[in-house]
């Protein structure tokens, strides 16, 4: 999730991230994402933005989980 989230930041034009593993697909959606953050995801990359918008809320597994069931699309 967490390169996911970088990806969506330094790519303006990607639109999604699969990860293909042995028995699932996961896909995260930039759209998500930027409802999720709750700001332009370019803004993102000044160290000190990705690091109390995101990094800072991906060192407790709770904040993983919640961030995760937020940008992931199970369809």
């Amino acid at each position: 999730m967490y390169n996911a989230l970088a990806n969506f930041v330094l790519i303006d034009n990607l639109e999604q991230v699969f990860y293909q593993l042995k028995d699932t697909r996961v896909v995260f959606e930039r759209k998500l994402a930027q409802e999720r953050v709750g700001t332009e995801l370019k803004a993102l990359q000044k160290p000190e933005r990705w690091n109390s918008v995101v990094r800072e809320k991906l060192v407790e597994p709770a904040g993983v989980q919640a961030l995760f069931s937020q940008i992931v699309d199970n369809s």
